[in-house]
C-alpha cells in the first residue's frame, strides 16, 4: 500500500480515441526503456482525454516517476502537454476514478 499519488503530464500529444491513446502509451512505454534504460514504462497508470485509464505497471510494481517517492506513491499520466492548458472532462473523471479504485481496493491509503 502507498500513501499517495502523483499525478503528471506527458510533453507529448494528446490522445481522443483509444486507438491513439494505446500509441501514445507504446510511445511512452518505448521512451522510458530506449532512452531512459528502464526495464517498462514509468508511471503507474495512464489517462487519455478519451476519458480511460491505460495500465502501466499496475497497482502491485512500484513507478519511476517520482524519484524518492516511488516507494510511497503511485503515478498517474495524463497523456499531452497542459502547461498551457487543462485537461478535459473525461481526463479529469477518469483520473478522480482512478483514484477512487486504488483507495477502495486498499492499494492507496485513505
Amino acid at each position: 500500500q502507498t500513501d499517495m499519488y502523483f499525478v503528471h503530464h506527458a510533453a507529448g500529444n494528446p490522445c481522443f480515441t483509444e486507438s491513439d491513446c494505446e500509441a501514445e502509451v507504446r510511445g511512452i512505454q518505448n521512451y522510458h526503456m530506449d532512452s531512459n534504460g528502464w526495464s517498462d514504462i514509468g508511471y503507474n497508470f495512464l489517462v487519455g482525454e478519451d476519458g480511460r485509464a491505460y495500465e502501466g505497471r499496475g497497482w502491485d510494481n512500484q513507478g519511476a516517476h517520482a524519484s524518492s517517492w516511488n516507494p510511497v506513491s503511485h503515478g498517474i499520466c495524463v497523456m499531452g502537454d497542459f502547461m498551457t492548458t487543462t485537461p478535459n472532462n473525461a481526463a479529469l473523471q477518469a483520473v478522480q476514478n482512478l483514484m477512487q479504485c486504488g483507495i477502495d481496493e486498499g492499494h492507496v491509503s485513505s
